[in-house]
């Protein structure tokens, strides 16, 4: 149905270069760069971030293909996240600012050869990591992320860093038995409450703020608009 774990896999190739562009703007940028560079890429787009809409410069431009992007600036939180469970997060991010936690925000739009460097530097301030990726939890991009800032900053760390991923079987055929198993902004947000001990009515008014996530949406188009 996805590309679940396809980035994992391919990450394991030395001397491949592995993209995971979510928005329209990068997609274009992030494959041209690619076709100027020399070193061998695959590109994976998730099929639900075709519904992404975005602003794209007309003729040629390059993105950079070399460090994941921040998207939010924030103070108490880093969210490291991977293609479609960026726009989660993104929305988990929004609802935690009504309870008082910014989040660092990071887009993991290149996942091989993986820089962590801005995550790292993220979590020396925040103390806190949650990683969200579309992919399987065990051996993936999340592990990878949190094995790094780990082997060097566990000193630094406030709480147990966080991963949300897809569970580890493969996804159900039918539609009846696939709520719960996508990383949603609804999970983000109860995970990064649990961190910072959130009381019930602060977290149910955090809640009531998320608009919509895969749960709730039909499974093939999670955001239509």
């Amino acid at each position: 149905q996805h590309s679940q774990s396809l980035e994992t896999m391919f990450a394991c190739v030395p001397g491949l270069r592995v993209l995971m562009p979510v928005f329209p703007q990068d997609a274009k940028g992030m494959l041209i760069a690619a076709i100027e560079d020399n070193s061998p890429t695959v590109v994976i787009e998730h099929r639900w971030c075709h519904y992404v809409r975005g602003v794209v410069p007309e003729g040629h431009y390059t993105t950079d293909i070399t460090e994941p992007k921040k998207l939010m600036e924030g103070e108490h939180l880093t969210i490291a996240a991977t293609s479609f469970s960026t726009l989660e997060a993104m929305q988990a991010a929004e609802a935690l600012k009504l309870v008082g936690v910014n989040a660092e925000l990071f887009d993991v739009r290149v996942v091989s050869p993986l820089d962590t460097s801005q995550i790292e530097n993220s979590f020396k301030k925040t103390g806190r990591l949650i990683t969200v990726d579309t992919g399987h939890k065990s051996y993936g991009i999340g592990a990878e992320i949190i094995a790094r800032v780990m082997e060097t900053h566990a000193g630094m760390s406030q709480s147990n860093p966080v991963r949300i991923a897809m569970p580890d079987h493969p996804v159900p055929s039918s539609r009846g038995y696939t709520p719960g198993i996508y990383p949603s902004s609804k999970e983000i947000l109860n995970k990064a409450l649990d961190m910072f001990h959130i009381e019930q009515d602060r977290r149910d008014g955090a809640n009531s703020a998320l608009t919509k996530n895969i749960g709730a949406l039909p499974v093939d188009v999670p955001d239509p608009a």
